[in-house]
Formats: C-alpha cells, structure tokens, sequence
C-alpha cells in the first residue's frame, strides 16, 4: 500500500468507526500541506484529527446560525424560543457567536500546538543537539513538509540562524524579544513579528534545545500568517459578511478574514471608539464588545486562548 489514500480506499486504517475514518479523510483533504505518505504517519495524527474536524464542524454550525439571526432568519434555536420573549430571542445571535469564537481559537491552538509539538520533539534528538545543521537540516525539512505554512530554523545562542530554505541567514536574532526568553530556557508560542529572512507577517514558535542542562541553541518555526488567515476561510467557509480576526496581546493583528490588516495595530488606527473596545477585549479576555470601523457598527464575540493568548473575535456585518 503506497499511499494514505489506497488506505483509506481499502479501509485497512485500523479504523472501526466511521468518524476515525472520516477524521482520516479529513487530514487527507483539508490538510494537503501535511504531505503524509504513509499509513503510519496518519494513524499519529488520526486522534488530531478528530478533535480538529469536530471543531471545525461546531464553528461552521454557530457561524451559520449566527449568519441567519443577523439576516433575520430563524434558526432552530430561535424558532424553539419564539414565545414572545424578546430577550430570550435577541441574545442568540451573541450567545452562538461566544461559541464559536471558542471553536475557532481551539482550532487554532491545535494547529499551533501541533508544529509545538514537532519541535520539542525534534529539539529532543541528537543531530539536533549536535549544533550542526547539515546533520539536522533534513529532518527540520522533512517536518517543514507535513506541517501547516510555515519555515522552520536553528539559531545559535550569538543569533545567527539557519533556515530551511535559505541555509545560513546574515541577520541576527538577538534583538528579538522572544530570543531572551527561549534563551532562558522557555518556549514561546505565538509572539507575532514581521519575518527577518521572508519578511511576511508570522507567528514565532520557538522552543529550546538543550545539552547537559543548558540551553545551546533555538528551534523554531516562523508561522506565515497571510496563508493561515487563508487556510482558515477554507476550512470554516464563512458565509458573507461573517468576519474573525485575533489580536495578540498587544493589539497587534495576527489573523483576519481580511489579510490586508495583518499586523495592523488595531490601538493605533487613530479611531478613539475602536481603541476603547479592542482595549476591552484585550482587559476583559472574554465577552462581547461593539465598535465602529469603516463607517459601520459591528459586534464581535470574542474569547482569549489559553495557549497563544490571542484574543479572537467572531462578528457579523450588519
């Protein structure tokens, strides 16, 4: 059997529910990027996909439901609870759209937490540990391959870095405030920058290797943000004038249905109202918050993820 999807053909994934097939199909066919070839490499991640298709299907659920409040169409819920209470009624549309603010802040963390995950294990391995990149470059490169839009690259503790495309980069990283912290002997998940070696939009993910006790050297993955905020369309398939974004702690745009806005700090658009309610979201953590932005009102539910810290919102347009 050569392929994932001879498996899937032929049933011989080891699955005996529908769902973990369906989960394995799904990894498949949403998640090209993963380039998984073997039968091994999907079983791994067949429990992963579980939780991510479950998501995804809660998020697009509240997302329609919420599209359909806000056009003035019942949904079931709505039409369950149409006695005349109108506050029971009115609060639906926010109630839905909390929910899927969290579904889709857990999707994220997932995604995320995956490319975590392949650092630390990687960062764990001996040809890692051995500082030299022609001995690590092929696995860094071969995860780069299965993982969501991303660059993976080792920096030596003076901040000069590899990457997997470039090799050897002439830029340091030192002036990074992450470098300090991941020097210290601590991951950082999330920190949202403009990239040195591409300079796109990216989240950071770095985490630190260590040999006899100490910390030798930096292994991270620069996240493309522009081609996350895509993937993440795809997958959910927002109904029109249905909007997301997610702010870093900052107030710094790291993903948004409009990707023109990536990096964007949304403190600083010189629009007093629009300071005040993203100051909100970012004290408040979780909650709903109104605002306008390009002469048109807008309400976002919105959530903090326990894993980047990001605030993200999920909003319609009026």
């Amino acid at each position: 059997m050569d392929t994932v999807a001879d498996g899937l053909r032929d049933g011989e994934l080891g699955a005996t529910e529908n769902v973990d097939l369906f989960a394995g199909y799904f990894l498949l066919r949403v998640v090209p990027e993963q380039n998984a070839t073997n039968l091994e490499d999907i079983k791994i991640k067949k429990r992963q996909g579980n939780e991510m298709l479950w998501l995804v299907l809660l998020s697009t659920f509240f997302i329609g439901a919420l599209a359909g409040c806000c056009a003035g169409k019942p949904t079931p819920a709505t039409k369950a609870n149409d006695t005349g209470d109108k506050s029971t009624v009115v609060s639906m549309p926010k109630v839905e759209a909390k929910i899927g603010a969290v579904a889709l802040s857990a999707l994220i963390d997932e995604q995320l937490g995956s490319v975590s995950q392949a650092l630390t294990r990687l960062a764990s391995l001996s040809e890692v540990r051995s500082l030299d990149w022609k001995k690590m470059k092929s696995l860094l490169a071969d995860e780069q391959r299965r993982a969501i839009p991303c660059l993976l690259w080792f920096a030596r503790p003076d901040g000069y870095y590899f990457t997997v495309d470039k090799d050897f980069v002439p830029q340091n990283l030192k002036d990074r405030s992450y470098f300090a912290v991941v020097m210290s002997g601590k991951p950082v998940f999330g920190e949202v920058v403009v990239s040195k070696s591409t300079g796109k939009p990216s989240g950071v993910i770095a985490v630190p290797v260590m040999n006899e006790g100490r910390v030798v050297g930096i292994l991270g993955a620069t996240i493309y943000l522009d081609q996350m905020s895509e993937r993440i369309e795809k997958i959910l398939n927002l109904p029109p004038g249905v909007f997301y974004y997610a702010l870093d702690p900052k107030g710094v745009v790291a993903l948004h249905s409009r990707r023109e806005l990536l990096m964007v700090s949304a403190l600083d658009k010189g629009n007093p109202a629009l300071s005040r309610a993203i100051s909100e979201i970012i004290e408040r953590r979780e909650g709903v918050a109104s605002y306008e932005f390009e002469g048109k009102r807008r309400t976002v539910a919105f959530c903090t993820s326990p894993v980047t810290g990001w605030r993200f919102a999920l909003g319609v347009l009026p």
